[in-house]
């Protein structure tokens, strides 16, 4: 279908510290009271109806994050997905979202690798490369979880408007 769910692939007490290190994230990020770049490390930041910053996403937290550096190299990942894609991983992007209480449709729908340069590398959805997401906190439809669509990694580029963003404006 184009997707696994993998449940239990870290302990209960690593998903407690990866927690507490993206809500350090979240704070570093919401600090800068708008959104903020620093080379590859940018935080998507907007204003709540009260004026409070709300960090959406944070690009490459890693790079200054031990935790999160540690759970984008671990091995357990890489064996779940050498089967797939084979031994030889390059990973091009890093990042941590976060939703507003009580939000949906805070993502637009898009196709990520409209965005993945060069496009020749990317031109074969199925077998050019995989994501993957780690889900912190429950995913529910109330929480406003992400949604695939099955089989759509078959279809291809569906040239679909990029004129907008997928995050939000």
């Amino acid at each position: 279908d184009g997707y696994a769910i993998i449940r239990g692939l870290f302990a209960a007490d690593e998903i407690e510290r990866i927690a507490a290190a993206t809500d350090q994230v979240y704070a570093e990020g919401a600090s800068h009271g708008r959104s903020f770049r620093h080379g590859n490390l940018f935080y998507n930041v907007a204003a709540q109806a009260d004026g409070e910053p709300f960090v959406r996403m944070a690009q490459w937290p890693s790079y200054h994050q031990p935790i999160l550096n540690r759970v984008r190299l671990d091995l357990r990942i890489a064996r779940l997905l050498e089967p797939l894609i084979g031994p030889h991983l390059k990973q091009i992007i890093n990042q941590v979202h976060w939703k507003a209480p009580g939000s949906v449709g805070d993502f637009a729908w898009h196709q990520d690798s409209r965005s993945r340069r060069p496009a020749a590398a990317y031109r074969n959805l199925a077998t050019a490369y995989v994501q993957t997401g780690l889900a912190v906190d429950p995913h529910t439809p109330e929480s406003g979880c992400m949604r695939f669509i099955p089989g759509s990694h078959l279809r291809g580029d569906l040239g679909m408007d990029c004129s907008k963003k997928a995050l939000g404006a």
